[in-house]
């Protein structure tokens, strides 16, 4: 009888002191948080909460430290990394989205890279943007430079990670400096952002894929930290996460907004959390090299209400010309047999006046950007240029390097 009264009050004791515990986390959340520069001036783009059960779009940027000529202010900082986090609180769902930086928007009527339109028009400029161009909402809105990023990284005890390239890279302008050795190391809060921002090395060597590739090894870094954060000694280090997240981070959401969706993120199954990165295809436009944003093949990873856009080129009119860069004799007329079996039907072959060309190159003439993607893809060549000047007889000119792949 002793031994059942004496469990039942270290049991009660027990339960005291965890409730104890949650309200004094709660409270601790809502008295860290609301120190956040939440509905800042800084931030021109107001909070849409959602209705009911409909999924809930945060779009989350991190900044670095812009130009060391332009200061610190806010205007100087560059949209290093974009993200639309999707929660679904019927599915019980996330889904994390990523929009390369150089993705093709229009500024003023003309084209430019997305992570530039922060520093011209705000917040809301870039939500403006993703919303067009995604046909989706976007709910909330924050910004984390990387100041936050060390902190949270350093809070949560840091992160073990399998590095799979060598990478050497200085920009004395920004004091960064990174250099890994290939390896599972764990990072710091420094290394961490090192490892988060690399993207090449100084003799122009990285990832394959450029941006592709960087927004994928942050994805598997994102993961690391989700799987971290989702253990239970992380509520001890719940205090130094906030305080890290509430100095160095702006946001249009109050902090109960934030307990109530952070706490609702740490409760949805890891094999509920997905992690993608938009559709789309690289070209350079008038010299200028951009990702161009595909919504036909787009369906499955945005929630697009939308129809999906249509191409305005018909293929088998398009007039193509195919040059031999190489002294491989034959390569021309291969390639343009290839092209006729994808729809395309008026193409004349020769030898390219200068050989040898290293590089196979497309150059597509006056068709419209909307059907370039396509276009590119039935080519199946990665360097391909749209200019948006007519040329005089054909609307592609190919020429074939010596990188060619029968």
């Amino acid at each position: 009888m002793r031994n059942s009264n004496a469990i039942k009050k270290i049991l009660i004791t027990i339960s005291i002191i965890l409730v104890c515990l949650l309200v004094g986390t709660i409270g601790f959340s809502y008295i860290y948080l609301s120190s956040m520069k939440t509905n800042s001036k800084d931030i021109n783009l107001e909070a849409s909460p959602a209705k009911g059960n409909e999924v809930v779009n945060f779009l989350v940027t991190g900044v670095d430290i812009g130009s060391s000529e332009a200061g610190i202010d806010n205007a100087a900082q560059r949209t290093d990394t974009i993200m639309v986090i999707s929660y679904d609180p019927s599915l019980k769902t996330i889904k994390v989205i990523s929009i390369p930086r150089d993705t093709k928007i229009k500024i003023n009527g003309k084209n430019a890279k997305i992570n530039s339109s922060v520093p011209i028009g705000g917040a809301k400029y870039l939500a403006d943007s993703i919303e067009n161009m995604m046909g989706i909402n976007i709910n909330y809105y924050m910004q984390v430079d990387y100041t936050a990023f060390r902190n949270i990284i350093d809070a949560i005890g840091g992160i073990d990670v399998n590095i799979e390239n060598e990478m050497n890279y200085d920009d004395p302008a920004q004091n960064l400096h990174i250099h890994f050795t290939k390896g599972s190391q764990h990072l710091d809060g420094q290394k961490a952002e090192e490892f988060f921002r690399w993207r090449k090395n100084n003799d122009g060597t990285g990832f394959a894929e450029g941006d592709i590739g960087r927004i994928k090894s942050q994805h598997n870094f994102i993961e690391a930290v989700v799987q971290k954060l989702k253990t239970k000694r992380a509520i001890f280090k719940l205090p130094a996460i906030l305080k890290a997240i509430a100095k160095n981070t702006k946001t249009n959401m109050s902090a109960s907004e934030i307990v109530k969706y952070g706490s609702a993120a740490l409760k949805v199954n890891k094999n509920n959390i997905t992690m993608s990165t938009i559709k789309g295809t690289s070209m350079y436009i008038n010299g200028v090299s951009y990702f161009v944003y595909n919504s036909k093949s787009n369906n499955q990873t945005v929630d697009d209400k939308r129809s999906p856009e249509t191409s305005n080129v018909d293929i088998k009119n398009l007039k193509v010309e195919i040059l031999n860069g190489t002294e491989i004799n034959g390569l021309a007329k291969k390639y343009r047999d290839k092209l006729i079996k994808k729809g395309f039907s008026d193409i004349t072959t020769g030898n390219a006046s200068k050989k040898p060309v290293k590089e196979t190159r497309a150059t597509l003439y006056g068709i419209d950007e909307g059907s370039a993607s396509e276009v590119k893809s039935r080519l199946g060549i990665e360097n391909a240029e749209l200019v948006n000047n007519k040329a005089q007889k054909y609307d592609i000119i190919i020429i074939i390097g010596e990188d060619f792949k029968e």
